[in-house]
């Protein structure tokens, strides 16, 4: 090494001591693992695999069907009402045909309707507030449909009924 551009000549002995070459192969020693036990590491990985497939395909098909369901619901709706969806009320004539919609099953005699149930049917839902806004869209409203008592069917009626509907019994008003 009398040269010092080059550090190191071909002649030069580039072995390790021999006790720090036994002391890093032990702390990086690699211990072979049994053909029998990496078999069955291998088995359980591909099962758990296959099984996550598995659900994963059971999602996609159910919700296949879940949309199914729901489509063949919504067609069955619109054909049971002449193809025109929910009727503004019961007794209100709809847009094209100026026939009477037929009437909801009616509640209970001793049943004392709220204002806001507005297909009389004993309670009030979402489904009462819909109605209405549908009545507004369409201009075929009732004028029992006021239940703000202001003299006008308006989206202040959609929005108490939808208050009330979804009112909680015991909690803050």
């Amino acid at each position: 090494m009398s040269d010092p551009s080059k550090p190191f000549s071909d002649n030069d002995d580039l072995l390790l001591p021999p006790r720090l070459a036994a002391d890093l192969t032990s702390l990086y020693r690699t211990t072979a693992v049994p053909a029998a036990v990496d078999q069955a590491i291998c088995a359980q990985a591909r099962y758990h695999l296959a099984r996550s497939r598995r659900i994963q395909i059971w999602r996609r098909v159910g919700g296949g069907i879940a949309a199914a369901a729901l489509l063949a619901i919504g067609l069955k709706v619109a054909v049971f009402n002449d193809g025109h969806g929910l009727q503004p009320s019961a007794s209100a004539p709809t847009a094209e045909s100026g026939r009477q919609a037929s009437a909801p099953a009616a509640p209970p005699a001793n049943v004392r309707l709220a204002a806001e149930d507005i297909d009389r049917n004993g309670v009030v839902n979402v489904l009462d507030a819909f109605t209405v806004a549908r009545g507004i869209k369409s201009h075929h409203t009732d004028p029992l449909w006021d239940v703000n008592h202001d003299g006008v069917v308006d989206q202040q009626d959609v929005d108490l009924i939808a208050r009330t509907a979804v009112r909680v019994k015991g909690g803050v008003q």
